[in-house]
């Protein structure tokens, strides 16, 4: 697997993401997993921030309001942590989430959370939000076109964790099946509904789509001409 060269250490400050026009990362910790926030440009003077992450730093926040108005996505019902630290940086900032997470979203912070077309009206003609068959954690995905290829950003559902942490952690990390590598975690699977549904719903997105640059939450990014049959392939045996 060809995957793009991304050093391993913590960038303190947003990154454009090579051969993606328009689109930024940013990595911090939070406990065994490293977290990736990814900002992609929508219409003139908005920019989307897909899964804040929290401690952000003065300097990231300053970088951040050159790119344009914060459209605040919790891309599901669990990735919440960064919210309200963007929103004091950015009161006027929108705050927006899928019908099913936004229940407990608004539960755990206390914010209002606009509906999901928020972020859809604002987005450019090269960026789709991809509202996966229902999940219980409500995730959405982004799909960003840059020339001819297609990038998908997403949260839970991919991960590709380098390597497993050492000791009880590393024991959980191959229980549930998350990674190293590309995989599909066990606890996802847990958040389908109707795992039929959701796998053929996948497939055909692969088969229409073709993605060729993964921006997992979690994990290294991929960029591999050959990732819509490793994906394929990987959702043919975990689900």
């Amino acid at each position: 697997m060809d995957q793009h060269a991304h050093a391993q250490t913590l960038r303190t400050h947003w990154q454009p993401i090579a051969r993606l026009d328009g689109v930024w990362e940013i990595r911090r910790v939070h406990g065994p997993l490293p977290l990736r926030a990814v900002a992609v440009q929508l219409q003139p003077g908005w920019v989307c921030i897909y899964s804040p992450v929290p401690h952000m730093g003065g300097e990231a926040l300053q970088e951040l309001s050159k790119l344009g108005a914060p459209v605040l996505l919790a891309p599901n019902a669990f990735h919440t942590l960064g919210l309200r630290e963007h929103l004091r940086a950015f009161p006027d900032a929108l705050v927006v989430a899928s019908t099913k997470a936004a229940h407990r979203v608004e539960r755990k912070t206390r914010l209002r959370i606009e509906p999901i077309s928020a972020l859809e009206e604002k987005a450019s003609a090269n960026v789709s939000v991809l509202q996966l068959p229902p999940l219980r954690s409500g995730e959405v995905w982004l799909s960003v076109r840059s020339a001819d290829t297609c990038a998908w950003i997403v949260c839970d559902a991919f991960l590709n964790l380098p390597r497993a942490p050492s000791g009880v952690l590393g024991v959980i990390f191959k229980a549930l099946g998350m990674g190293p590598g590309l995989s599909i975690s066990s606890s996802f699977r847990w958040m389908l509904k109707n795992r039929k549904v959701y796998r053929d719903w996948l497939l055909a997105r692969i088969a229409e789509d073709q993605p060729t640059t993964l921006v997992p939450s979690h994990g290294q990014i991929i960029q591999d001409p050959e990732l819509p049959r490793l994906l394929e392939r990987l959702v043919r045996e975990r689900l």
